[in-house]
């Protein structure tokens, strides 16, 4: 299969845009599409980890489909420590 056939989807384009404004320093444009990432649920967990809640809070993370995995109160929570080498 080429890769002119694999289908992309919204978050494929918006993480395009982000690496590439990422690239080139273009801040603006790196606060603008960050809220619009879908990031995976268990990347937010990651994340939270590795810097705390407040580094989610305060980096204007799109967190919706944490909320959807693991309630809107998932920051307060531990969530994911069940994970096999979760620590």
């Amino acid at each position: 299969m080429s890769v002119q056939n694999v289908e992309r989807d919204e978050d494929a384009d918006i993480l395009e845009g982000l690496l590439e404004a990422m690239r080139i320093g273009d801040e603006a444009a790196e606060a603008r599409l960050w809220p619009k990432l879908r990031i995976p649920p268990h990347c937010l967990v990651a994340l939270k980890k590795l810097h705390g809640a407040d580094y989610i809070r305060q980096s204007n993370f799109n967190t919706e489909r944490a909320v959807e995995k693991y309630g809107p109160d998932w920051l307060e929570r531990d969530v994911g420590s069940s994970w096999p080498g979760y620590k």
